[in-house]
């Protein structure tokens, strides 16, 4: 089915009939023309729970699944189906029953190609993927009854968020969050461009519900409004996540969004409050469902990063090594550094960013001959560490001593190669 899965009903008698929807679940759903990972492009499969009925799996393409659950209209339908045994037809018995979308496992569905933490508290993780999209996980906390009626608590690991869907295979991330920008990020494609996002107000709201550590700070950066969008738009023609619903392009009309994901207001030109977190099972019952992630998830894109030659393959942050530290470091200075495919002796290089002022810093050449594939800076910022296909491992050292050439009258701190 292209759009939707149905239920439906035959003629009783043999040997012919038409057969016609009874209940219609499900839709095409996303942005019309986008990829795969914000778009559902229907259904290839569809499988019913056998012992009662009551569940309904999809299977769209590209690999996600979404779940419905039957429900009864209202109790007292219920109870007069219960108390009366004359048997429903079934345009009756369909007209009384509702099928509601739940959330369902959700994940990658191409390899795995970078990770990384939260770089200010850790509170969430990020993952790229060839499957063309870059999704945040978050720890929830669920409750199940057990066979003697006592509930039992566990934390799982749940997609919240979609920040990046691409036209490109994903390689490469990292976050530089810090207390002057706390959720940017920053990632590389098969393309020559970095890519900056920060996150919008969406993916906040979802992360104080399910009790993230920086609830305080997320409310006040939230009344304040310091920039941040409600959620990003994907363009019709183009790569670059918009903050603009007239930049992005068509989507389905119809929009379900979680409770996490909206403001309650009051009056007419009241402020937006933020909701309260939501009990274990509000959690369950109200994550994002796959269009949702695909759709009302996404980050908006600050910048690009200009001046590789080839297509990015590493990256890495000093606010990612400062994790390491055994107590919060005060410093909030963010240098990231990035390599790129290496066809080359020229392009075995590695560029370091200054990413609020949206300029490269230096190109570190003169260590690798081939692609550097691994990157990693000391949590004091003072050392860079590179590993090269070479089966070379370098090791660069910070010199503050150096002026940048456009600005004597700032300090630049630069790398030297020290072995």
């Amino acid at each position: 089915n292209s759009g939707s899965t149905s239920t439906k009903k035959g003629s009783s008698a043999s040997g012919g009939g038409v057969w016609t929807p009874l209940t219609r679940v499900g839709s095409a759903g996303g942005i019309i023309g986008g990829s795969i990972g914000s778009t559902l492009l229907g259904f290839v499969n569809v499988a019913i729970e056998p012992t009662h009925g009551t569940r309904l799996v999809g299977h769209a393409y590209g690999g996600s699944l979404h779940c419905w659950t039957m429900e009864m209209t209202s109790t007292e339908e219920t109870k007069d189906l219960d108390a009366d045994d004359t048997p429903l037809s079934l345009e009756d018995l369909a007209a009384r029953i509702k099928w509601k979308a739940t959330s369902c496992l959700t994940g990658h569905f191409n390899g795995v190609t970078d990770l990384c933490w939260d770089a200010l508290s850790g509170e969430y993780l990020l993952t790229t993927s060839n499957d063309q999209t870059c999704r945040l996980w978050g720890n929830v906390t669920t409750t199940a009854s057990t066979s003697n009626s006592e509930d039992r608590t566990s934390n799982i690991w749940i997609e919240l968020a979609r920040p990046q869907v691409h036209g490109y295979d994903l390689t490469t991330l990292t976050s530089i969050s810090t207390k002057s920008h706390p959720y940017w990020m920053v990632s590389g494609a098969d393309e020559k461009e970095l890519r900056v996002f920060d996150a919008p107000k969406t993916t906040i709201r979802m992360l104080q519900a399910i009790g993230g550590g920086k609830a305080g700070e997320e409310k006040s950066d939230l009344a304040s409004g310091v920039g941040r969008v409600e959620r990003a738009y994907i363009p019709s023609l183009g790569l670059s996540n918009k903050a603009e619903a007239a930049d992005g392009a068509e989507e389905e009309e119809e929009e379900i969004i979680p409770a996490e994901m909206k403001q309650q207001t009051g009056g007419e030109g009241e402020e937006s409050e933020i909701t309260s977190a939501p009990t274990n099972s509000t959690h369950q019952q109200n994550l994002p469902s796959e269009r949702d992630l695909g759709v009302l998830s996404l980050w908006p894109e600050l910048r690009k990063l200009y001046g590789h030659n080839t297509e990015l393959f590493c990256l890495t942050s000093t606010a990612t090594a400062r994790t390491a530290l055994p107590t919060a470091s005060d410093n909030d200075e963010c240098i990231v550094a990035s390599s790129a495919k290496a066809r080359d002796v020229e392009n075995a290089s590695i560029r370091l960013w200054d990413v609020e002022e949206g300029k490269c810093l230096q190109t570190l050449k003169g260590g690798h001959r081939s692609t550097v594939a691994a990157l990693a800076f000391s949590p004091n910022g003072q050392y860079l560490s590179s590993s090269g296909k070479d089966r070379r491992l370098c090791l660069w050292r910070r010199n503050i001593n150096v002026i940048d050439d456009h600005d004597h009258s700032q300090p630049l701190p630069l790398f030297d190669l020290a072995t």
